[in-house]
């Protein structure tokens, strides 16, 4: 039921925060330059990027090949590479984690990864450096298993095999990936729902303010509205001439809504995961939203006020 199996000193979504670390580069001509950027360090087996489906962008990742006996080498995420060698084929660089006299040897660049969360929510610059764990023989690893059927259900069997093994071993903290993620979440989760229902809130008093401004709005036209009629207007040229006025109005607004939020949404850069701030689907439903219910505000009073006898209309407009 294992369709593979791998170590890792780091689990993602799990794996703490991100350290300012120092990382020195050399350069093509034996140049040194030491940076210090928020990074990750990750010791893996060499089934781990398949085990957890991260696919390989460029090179290659590790083998058993890769032991003590031979040059050291690293696999980068795809951010870190930008990162780190800007406009430059990160495939043949070396770095050394740690300033330039640790005691951490030189490692090559053998391949390039997607990029994967391993810390908080808000630590969205994925820049990982994976090391082999064959070569730096970290104290410990977490364990990942990934089955062919339900994981949840795979505690019993995993905790049998590892019992053939040695009794003594007990295996801990078992969790779901799935689990994991969702544990790591339930905070920023919880403040995109409440954020969620504050704006669901204020999105419908903006849509009954605009429906009560422009029912009374057209309310107040009752008697040119019958004025008309009386002079020959039709009932339907009446409330189509009602509706432009309305939608006048309504773009207005719009275009200065869309613009201010389009200014105050850049404030929102630093708290959002994954969405873009100036979001077209959020701005094009909030304006859909306020322009129908505008419209609708505009096309029911005057629907009512042209079908009414001119006369009712006008009297209604004398008093």
């Amino acid at each position: 039921g294992v369709a593979g199996a791998a170590g890792a000193s780091r689990l993602p979504y799990q794996g703490g925060d991100r350290l300012e670390s120092s990382v020195t580069l050399r350069g093509d001509e034996s140049r040194t330059e030491e940076r210090r950027i928020s990074a990750m360090r990750v010791d893996v087996s060499p089934g781990y990027f398949s085990a957890l489906r991260i696919p390989l962008l460029e090179g290659r990742t590790f083998t058993n090949a890769d032991s003590t006996d031979t040059p050291w080498v690293v696999v980068v995420s795809a951010r870190a590479a930008d990162t780190l060698w800007p406009g430059r084929d990160p495939i043949g660089q070396e770095l050394k984690w740690g300033p330039l006299e640790g005691s951490t040897p030189w490692a090559t660049v053998v391949g390039v990864v997607g990029d994967v969360r391993y810390g908080p929510m808000e630590q969205n610059d994925g820049v990982e450096v994976y090391y082999a764990y064959t070569q730096v023989l970290p104290e410990g690893l977490f364990f990942l298993v990934r089955t062919t059927g339900d994981a949840a259900a795979f505690g019993p069997t995993l905790r049998e095999a590892v019992g053939a093994v040695d009794r003594n071993i007990a295996v801990a903290n078992l969790q779901t990936l799935d689990a994991m993620m969702v544990e790591s979440i339930w905070q920023p989760r919880l403040w995109g729902w409440l954020v969620g229902a504050f704006a669901c809130l204020a999105l419908t008093l903006a849509a009954v303010g605009v429906y009560g401004v422009m029912a009374f709005a057209v309310s107040q036209r009752t008697c040119e509205l019958g004025i008309r009629l009386a002079l020959g207007a039709r009932p339907a040229d009446l409330v189509r001439r009602v509706l432009l006025d309305g939608l006048i109005v309504t773009g207005s607004g719009a275009v200065i809504g869309l613009g201010g939020a389009a200014l105050l949404s850049r404030l929102l850069t630093s708290v959002l995961v994954g969405v873009e701030p100036l979001d077209r689907v959020t701005f094009a439903g909030a304006a859909a939203i306020i322009s129908t219910v505008a419209l609708a505000a505009c096309y029911v009073p005057a629907r009512r006020a042209a079908s009414v006898d001119p006369l009712v209309a006008l009297r209604g407009g004398e008093r």
